[in-house]
């Protein structure tokens, strides 16, 4: 199983968190679609393309510790944040209306949450794939 380093997972919810945080408090959609971006590239390129990691790298040089997440599991909880992030920039290209930033609003919750112990996305990547064994074994 591939891991990430846990430093770096903590560097991209930190980004995640002052990008979405500022383009609520701002109203700024072009702030909204950069991290929409940043969040895409993640995805398709991986940890290496990270703005967040390469800033990280750029002020520790040493290597970080030895604790790391599945790269799987940090792969859901971005695909979770790029689909909630594009689903309130087209809800903002539609309209004006407040209710289109609550999507990126949970995006900056769950991002601080994930910052301060608790992983939302992980218990629903660990329902996930109980609610994936018990359809496959009802299949058997």
């Amino acid at each position: 199983m591939k891991e990430i380093p846990a430093a770096y997972v903590k560097a991209n919810q930190t980004m995640l968190v002052l990008l979405t945080a500022s383009s609520i408090l701002f109203q700024s959609v072009v702030l909204l679609a950069v991290t929409f971006v940043i969040a895409c590239i993640v995805l398709v390129c991986g940890p290496r393309f990270n703005p967040a990691v390469i800033v990280y790298k750029s002020f520790f040089r040493k290597t970080p510790g030895t604790e790391t997440e599945a790269a799987s599991l940090t792969r859901f909880n971005q695909s979770i944040a790029a689909v909630l992030l594009g689903t309130g920039l087209l809800f903002t290209a539609i309209t004006s209306h407040w209710l289109a930033w609550l999507p990126v609003l949970a995006v900056t919750l769950a991002a601080s949450a994930a910052l301060c112990g608790y992983c939302i996305g992980c218990v629903m990547y660990y329902q996930f794939n109980k609610l994936k064994y018990r359809a496959g074994r009802m299949k058997s």
